[in-house]
Parts: C-alpha cells; sequence; structure tokens
C-alpha cells in the first residue's frame, strides 16, 4: 500500500490502475487507505472496488467512520443505498444509531420493503437491549423436517444466515424447541426427524435481556451464538460471537475512560473517542478538567506533606531523591490494579459478590511485587548513597506503598460502581490523590524511625 502512490494516480485520473490496484489490496490495506485518503478520494476509491470488496471494508468501518462516507455519498447515491441492503441488520442498525433522524428516514425510504421492515423491528426496541443489535439472518427450521431436507436447504441458502454451526429447531408457531450443530446435522440419517436429533436443553435469552449481559453469558459459555426469543418464546434472532465482542469492547473502552476520570454524564451515550478528538477545545476541558483538579488538589496537599517533614528533608538531604520514585511505584501499580477491575467487571471475570475473594487475590499479588520491588530498591539505595538505613526506608516504602496501591487499585473503583456513581468514574484521579499523600507519610516515618 503506497498512499502517495494512490494520491498522483487519482489526482491523474488513472482509474482502470486504481481499480487494478485497490482490488489486489488486502483488506487491512484497503481499510487503512479510506481512512487515510481525503474525502474526495475517498469516494473514488470505494466506486471502484469491487461489490464484494466495498462492501466489506464498508461493515468493517467505524460507525463514524461509516456515517462520515453516507454523508459524502449522500442518501440518495445508488452505491449508499447498495451498500446499506446489503449489511447486516443489526450492522445496519448500529450505523442509524450515528445518523439524524432525519437521513434515517430518507435511507429507509429509498430502501427495499423487506428491508425497511427488518430494521424497523430492530430499532424498535430499547437501547442496550439485545433486540437491538440481534440478525435476523438464522438458520431455523420446523421440527418436523427431516435432517435430509435440512442439510439440502442449508446448502442452498447458506448464504442468507450469518452462521450455520448452529441449526435452530422451531415449531409452526415459531417457539423455540431445539438446538442442532452443524456435525449432529451432517453425521445423522437423511430420514431422522429434527425433533428426535434435537437437543432441547439450550440456553436463550429475550429481545429485553441488556447487551452487556448477553454477551457475557455467550463468551462465559463460548457459543458461537445465542438464540434471542421474544415474550411468547418465538425466535426472533441470534446473537453472533462478533456482535458479542463488539459490546465488550465497548463496554471495557468506556470502563477505561471512566478509570481514567474522562466521563461527561450528558453524552454517556455518544461515542467517546469522538467526543474527545473532534469536539471543540472548550467541550474538551469540560470533559477532562473536573477530574484533574482532583489531582491538582492531591498534589497540594502532598506538597503539604512534604513541607510538614521539611526538618526530615534537611537533616537527610539525599532521601528527596527518592520521593519521585515512590510516588510513581504506587501510581503506576493502582493504575494497573485499577485496569484489570475495570476489565475484569466489563467481561464478568470479576463477580461483584464475591468481591471480597477477588480483593484478598489483588492483595497477595500487591505483596509479591512490593516484596520483590522492595528489596530491589533496598539494595540499589543502599549501595547507592552507602547507607543501608536509607535503603531499607526506601525499599520499606515502596513495600508499603505498593500493597496500599494495590488494595485502593481495586477498593476505590468497587465503591464507586456499589454507589452508582457512574461505574469507576473518576478512579484514578482519586486514587493518585490518596496514594501519593500515604506513599509521602509511609517513607518520611520510614525516615524519621530510621535516620532521625
Amino acid at each position: 500500500m503506497d498512499l502517495m502512490e494512490y494520491e498522483r494516480l487519482l489526482a491523474e485520473n488513472k482509474f482502470e490502475k486504481v481499480k487494478e490496484m485497490i482490488n489486489n489490496e488486502t483488506e487491512e490495506s484497503r481499510l487503512q487507505l479510506v481512512k487515510s485518503l481525503s474525502d474526495e478520494n475517498r469516494i473514488y476509491l470505494f466506486r471502484l472496488m469491487s461489490k464484494e470488496n466495498a462492501l466489506e471494508t464498508f461493515e468493517n468501518l467505524e460507525p463514524y467512520e461509516q456515517r462520515e462516507l453516507i454523508g459524502l455519498l449522500g442518501s440518495q447515491n445508488e452505491e449508499a443505498l447498495q451498500l446499506l441492503n446489503e449489511m447486516e441488520p443489526d450492522d445496519r442498525v448500529r450505523l442509524f444509531d450515528e445518523l439524524p433522524a432525519s437521513v434515517v428516514i430518507r435511507l429507509l425510504e429509498n430502501l427495499p420493503s423487506d428491508v425497511q421492515q427488518e430494521t424497523h423491528l430492530l430499532m424498535g426496541f430499547p437501547d442496550h437491549t439485545i433486540g437491538r443489535i440481534m440478525t435476523t439472518k438464522f438458520a431455523s427450521f420446523y421440527q418436523d423436517e427431516t435432517a435430509g431436507r435440512t442439510l439440502d436447504a442449508l446448502q442452498l441458502h447458506s448464504d442468507d444466515y450469518e452462521t450455520i454451526n448452529t441449526i435452530y429447531i422451531i415449531s409452526r408457531q415459531r417457539k423455540l424447541k431445539g438446538v442442532l450443530s452443524l456435525k449432529e446435522l451432517v453425521i445423522a440419517r437423511p430420514e431422522d426427524v429434527l425433533s428426535k436429533i434435537m437437543n432441547r436443553e439450550m440456553i436463550y435469552v429475550d429481545t429485553q435481556t441488556d447487551q452487556e449481559e448477553a454477551a457475557k453469558l455467550l463468551h462465559e459459555k463460548g457459543f458461537s451464538a445465542l438464540p434471542v426469543v421474544d415474550f411468547e418464546k418465538r425466535l426472533v434472532g441470534i446473537l453472533t460471537r462478533d456482535d458479542a465482542y463488539t459490546v465488550l469492547q465497548e463496554e471495557i473502552t468506556e470502563d477505561v475512560f471512566l478509570a481514567a476520570g474522562i466521563v461527561d454524564d450528558r453524552s454517556m451515550e455518544n461515542d467517546k473517542s469522538i467526543r474527545l478528538i473532534r469536539n471543540s477545545v472548550v467541550s474538551i476541558m469540560k470533559v477532562r478538567i473536573p477530574f484533574l483538579l482532583i489531582t491538582l488538589l492531591g498534589g497540594m496537599l502532598a506538597g503539604g506533606v512534604i513541607g510538614s517533614f521539611e526538618n526530615a528533608v534537611q537533616t537527610v538531604a539525599s532521601a528527596a531523591v527518592f520521593i519521585p520514585i515512590i510516588m510513581a511505584m504506587g501510581g503506576n501499580v493502582a493504575t494497573q490494579s485499577t485496569t484489570i477491575f475495570a476489565r475484569g467487571l466489563a467481561l464478568g471475570h470479576i463477580n461483584i459478590s464475591r468481591f471480597a475473594r477477588h480483593l484478598k487475590k489483588e492483595i497477595m499479588v500487591g505483596l509479591s511485587i512490593g516484596s520483590i520491588i522492595g528489596f530491589i530498591t533496598f539494595l540499589v539505595a543502599g549501595i547507592w548513597k552507602w547507607n543501608p538505613l536509607l535503603g531499607a526506608a526506601v525499599g520499606g516504602s515502596i513495600f508499603c506503598s505498593v500493597v496500599f496501591a494495590a488494595l485502593l487499585g481495586f477498593l476505590v473503583p468497587y465503591i464507586l460502581y456499589k454507589f452508582k456513581l457512574d461505574g469507576a468514574a473518576g478512579a484514578n484521579p482519586i486514587i493518585t490523590t490518596i496514594n501519593d499523600i500515604t506513599s509521602l507519610i509511609i517513607y518520611f516515618t520510614f525516615i524519621r524511625i530510621l535516620l532521625l
């Protein structure tokens, strides 16, 4: 992929050459080119791609990038409508959620009636429910069908389904009755009736189930897809592994932003990356400054602690050298612990009802890390300053600070989560403030005990 070469060829209107090149690129290269080129050249590039390559590239763009491209093509444009028509239903709804309502209406008016109905069905469910992102392209067959006829139908219409690894068995009223793996279907005798060979024990969710809850369930069970039923237990869709992964990734991203203190309650549902990159400077400042002020206050308090131990610093001047190391080490461990907590909570690896067990393990990790790092700093500081007592003060302080930081890293976001304060909102600034002050108090206490 040579970005400059593409720009040169497009500027010289050598479209046949560009068409040949772009369709021989890897999907990753096509995606990068579309993201890097100017708006005008991006449109040219899309129009020169084959139908299959254009659709694949479009589906791999982020929703806001899809929105931009649709805006450039125009809501009446044939290429835009073709892309939308061939998208997976759940991906189409995800994109429409990013577009103004007036644009969505115009786009829907120009799509086939069956696509309109499919899209209206998904958009009718509340935000964050599984009904909103499920796909309606699944393989389902009536329970009185035979394995042979079912296999023939799958071979004939496999392109109509998002996945055929699992076949869903339904009644004539479309109620979910059982599931069957593709392997089980293939090895069955052609005359076997599906109701006789299907698995009646199955796990499913309803359309009102929270997206994150359903995604965690699918991830935990290791299924390729999860059936979704309505209130009458009629099969209406499935949650695929790809969509579950997207939900979990979005949740992890949100938790990481929250843990960093980057939060704005009024726009929690917006794409945070766009908001923090593309908004005005004033808007970004409003999001980032509040929790940074907590850090500023913490820094001032930490300065006050150093001032209160001024005599100790003057008496043991070399002690000041190690202040940044002790504060930074505690801060880094706390950040690691907070990130692990946020990710574990998002993926369902941390069970809040068993938080004490998770906290105990993190403290054990802190004790282990503190022992190793503390011993190393004890040796380095003692030899460097030729003062074993100073080395002991530094090593002991590192040990205590690391253990306390590991405790804070799990405890603070847990407390905020329990009090429903936007999950882990502002955890890092709060932890940094507490950790800096505590680390300094621990260090100067060691100095007073061992050296004064």
